[in-house]
């Protein structure tokens, strides 16, 4: 299973993590995905919600795990047992259940993405912080 990573950097101001972050380097070489790409203001097209950008962007990959840039708080084994739940477990949408914002990141199945595109386009729904979880819930 492949998995790529996405982290936004969209709904920030003060970006932590950044391309010349050397936190995000740190983080991004303990979390267990085969790569990595960086969303930033402008990226998505005008019309596409951020389902169908990172469906877009995700083609021969399985998985997507998804977090904010401006989280100093990511804990690497917790979000490795996320991505390895998920893949064991063969979820579509897997999340850090009771940990603070900003612990833990959110992993979608690329097979979900044009699902949750839909919902997104249906329901109106904007771009905030509750990404997935809130087409989910």
């Amino acid at each position: 299973m492949k998995i790529k990573a996405f982290i936004d950097n969209t709904l920030i101001n003060s970006k932590y993590f950044n391309r010349e972050s050397e936190s995000a380097g740190d983080f991004l070489k303990g979390l267990h995905v085969h790569e990595n790409e960086f969303i930033n203001n402008g990226d998505i097209p005008s019309g596409q919600n951020i389902a169908e950008y990172i469906f877009s962007k995700s083609e021969g990959f399985d998985y997507m795990f998804y977090f904010f840039s401006d989280s100093k708080f990511y804990d690497i084994n917790e979000n490795n047992k996320l991505i390895r739940q998920s893949l064991k477990y063969k979820a579509d949408y897997g999340y850090g259940e009771n940990f603070p914002e900003g612990v833990i990141g959110e992993i979608v199945k690329r097979d979900a993405l044009p699902v949750m595109s839909n919902v997104y386009k249906q329901n109106n729904i904007k771009h905030d912080r509750n990404v997935f979880g809130g087409i989910i819930n």
